[in-house]
């Protein structure tokens, strides 16, 4: 069994795309979101702000973050890293963008244009058992 959390990167300021307050409260919060799981695998895009969100959780688990571009993003690799052992606890942390091919995969709904301002501070759960994609957004 895999359960992979995705997170979307904090909110950023629209003038330069990196965090803001809110963002940097939000990738702070994930160290005390995720204290009671146990995580083996971390990935972000490779965009600064995807990295400002999850560096806050890399530092407390000392755990390398794997970055990927859009390009290994869209063929899904990240979620085949994610994956490639059993009994692991994963999170990546995309840009919107890039994380609608691994939802389609994996049979979940992908965001759009009217979901996407919702998407902020959500983590999505999925857990594939056997080759079986279940999701619980209740995390």
């Amino acid at each position: 069994m895999n359960n992979i959390y995705f997170i979307r990167h904090g909110q950023v300021n629209k003038d330069t795309l990196m965090l803001n307050e809110d963002g940097y409260k939000f990738a702070d919060d994930l160290i005390h979101k995720f204290k009671n799981k146990s995580i083996n695998f971390l990935a972000s895009s490779n965009e600064i702000r995807g990295l400002e969100t999850i560096l806050p959780l890399s530092k407390n688990r000392n755990l390398q973050i794997n970055t990927y571009d859009k390009i290994q993003f869209l063929n899904l690799i990240p979620l085949q890293d994610s994956t490639k052992q059993n009994n692991t606890n994963s999170i990546i942390c995309y840009r919107l963008e890039e994380v609608n091919p691994i939802l389609i995969a994996l049979k979940q709904l992908a965001f759009t244009d009217e979901t996407r301002n919702r998407s902020y501070n959500v983590v999505i759960h999925i857990t594939i058992e056997n080759g079986v994609t279940v999701r619980h957004d209740d995390f």
